[in-house]
């Protein structure tokens, strides 16, 4: 192109430069306004798949208010704790109903079980409750957050919180999400085999998320447009429904049967470092609620399910069967909710699935009991 001709186009791409950029102006504006977080909040580990990002703070929309959150050094939802030990310690270990990013800081499970205890302990005696729970951890991987970071801290107690989806969480046949490991079984023996996609977000997508918040906002404007596996409730529904089958396929078995020894692997490791487990299982609210219930059928109706074929009390048979055949305590959220029916305990399905403030309180309060009779 001659020395004329770019002297004639100069005013066209100055035109172009400047329209873009006046574009990406206001949708970072717009964005800003809106208070758009960034998105990202994990980052690839190698053994867990992925954790949170270590010492990063921001601002996450929960759904129902912006929630300031702070992660430690090791990349969990908590403070900072000293490896020395001067007090009783709790491991709590899940998925995001243990991350606890659904209520505000102060409302988790884990700040009302620690402030409970110690307000009940005697003299000399401190209670601190560290939290190793990360959104969407299936049980091997909270198994293994044990090992890698929990057991370190040298606890007393070690909490597992099991919500239901866990069962596909923990069986590489059904969990969408192959950027975790996965376990199998031979002999007896645990065998954990690596992610098949650990998870890779080039540095520069991180950069630009973590920055350009226009960038975040057309990524979630695209990821609704472009999701039609999801729900109109925002998640895999058939994920949620897989353990209600009324009838299990050997699929559904060894799902089962490869949950179950990981929890037993979980006792192992923890009865090996001198610390008692804990199980807390955890329902849907529509085993509860028949607002919820309600909704869930008109989630079946949508997606050609037939409440015929559903069982809701079935997982809840198989885990506390389980658990009462190995002497491992538990604690039934269902029972404890059903109990104190008057308050619902979570936020409404199928918008969010978590607990609310009531019932993070309604929990600690149980297993602060359970834990000062077990001291």
């Amino acid at each position: 192109m001659s020395n004329e001709n770019l002297t004639h186009n100069a005013p066209l791409f100055l035109k172009v430069f400047l329209s873009l950029l006046m574009i990406f102006l206001f949708l970072e504006l717009t964005a800003r306004f809106f208070v758009v977080p960034s998105d990202n909040i994990f980052i690839s580990e190698p053994t867990l798949g992925w954790k949170f990002i270590p010492e990063k703070a921001g601002t996450f929309y929960n759904g129902h208010f912006w929630r300031q959150y702070k992660f430690n050094r090791e990349g969990f939802l908590d403070n900072e704790y000293t490896i020395e030990k001067k007090s009783t310690r709790v491991a709590t270990i899940g998925d995001s109903f243990i991350e606890g990013l659904s209520v505000h800081q102060n409302e988790t499970m884990q700040s009302v079980l620690e402030e409970k205890l110690n307000a009940h302990t005697e003299v000399n005696r401190s209670y601190e409750v560290i939290n190793f729970g990360v959104g969407s951890y299936g049980t091997l991987q909270e198994y293994l957050a044990l090992r890698e970071y929990g057991l370190k801290y040298k606890p007393d107690f070690v909490l597992l919180g099991f919500y239901m989806n866990d069962y596909d969480d923990n069986f590489y046949a059904f969990t969408k999400y192959k950027e975790r490991p996965y376990a199998n079984f031979s002999s007896g023996t645990l065998k954990i085999n690596p992610p098949t996609s650990p998870l890779n977000t080039p540095p520069f997508a991180l950069f630009v998320s973590e920055y350009f918040k226009s960038a975040v906002l057309l990524r979630q404007i695209f990821l609704k447009i472009t999701s039609p596996e999801k729900t109109v409730a925002g998640f895999d529904f058939g994920k949620y429904m897989s353990p209600y089958h009324k009838n299990y396929t050997n699929l559904n078995d060894e799902a089962w049967n490869t949950t179950l020894n990981i929890i037993t692997e979980i006792k192992t490791i923890s009865e090996a470092n001198n610390a008692t487990l804990i199980v807390v299982i955890i329902p849907n609210s529509f085993e509860l609620y028949n607002e919820d219930y309600n909704a869930l059928l008109k989630e079946l109706e949508f997606y050609n399910f037939s409440i015929d074929d559903i069982d809701l009390n079935k997982p809840r048979a198989v885990l506390t069967t389980f658990l009462m055949d190995n002497n491992i305590s538990f604690v039934n959220v269902y029972e404890l909710c059903k109990n104190n029916i008057a308050e619902k305990c979570y936020y409404d399905f199928p918008k969010d699935v978590h607990w609310n403030n009531f019932g993070n309180s309604l929990v600690a309060e149980n297993l602060t009991d359970f834990i000062l009779t077990h001291k």
